[in-house]
């Protein structure tokens, strides 16, 4: 559900960031540690993916929570047409953009 707010908020680069390193570099690694070298079999997948899925909730949350709204709201404004924004839409668009989300 969260990375459909983030699609929605066109950050989804940021999404699928987040799921690449939670699924790749955090859920399968530990999914075959606890599953082969723990001797955790099937217990141990399930538990792998279950972390890496709990991680990738909680920082696509911490995303959504840590937004700056307004100039989401000013980016979407831009992109549609909408208001004060500017006709031609172009590499402005995509700098407000990133700006929402300087800290990522």
């Amino acid at each position: 559900m969260a990375s459909g707010i983030l699609r929605s908020l066109a950050l989804q680069a940021i999404g699928g960031t987040i799921s690449l390193i939670g699924y790749y570099v955090i859920a399968v690694p530990m999914a075959f540690l606890l599953s082969f070298h723990l001797n955790l079999e099937l217990v141990g997948l399930w538990l792998g993916n279950g972390v890496g899925l709990l991680l990738i909730g909680l920082s696509e949350l911490y995303v959504i929570y840590t937004a700056d709204w307004n100039k989401i709201i000013e980016a979407a404004r831009l992109r549609n047409g909408d208001g004060d924004a500017e006709e031609n839409i172009g590499e402005d668009d995509t700098d407000a953009i990133e700006g929402a989300c300087e800290s990522y």
